[in-house]
This record gives C-alpha cells, structure tokens and sequence, in this order.
C-alpha cells in the first residue's frame, strides 16, 4: 500500500503506452474466458433451481 499512495502523490510521465494498453488488453481478454468458464461450469451445475437459489446452495452447503 505504501508503493501505491507514493505512486500516487509522486507521478512520472508514462513511457510506451501501447504496452500498458495491450496488457491490460490481454487480462480483460483472459478474465472474459475465465468468467465464461465459470459460467458454463454454474449453469451445468444449478440444475433446475433458480439462479439465485443455486447461488444459495453453492455458498452455503
């Protein structure tokens, strides 16, 4: 946290761009695949019960 509030209160000029903005591109890329693993995952395992009650389930078994 200290690292952090220093960056913050002491900036410096950013170098290449374009490879911060295709890192950060790569990670929503591969949190969408994860998110839709898990999702494909959730849906097989919910059965017939409504999202939130397998929510529920899942949570508090």
């Amino acid at each position: 946290m200290v690292e952090g509030i220093n960056k913050i209160l002491n900036p410096y000029p950013l170098g290449n761009q374009i490879i911060s903005y295709g890192v950060l591109a790569v990670g929503v890329v591969f949190e969408g695949l994860t998110w839709l693993v898990a999702l494909r995952e959730f849906r097989g395992s919910k059965g017939q019960r409504r999202w939130i009650d397998a929510i529920k389930y899942s949570t508090f078994r």
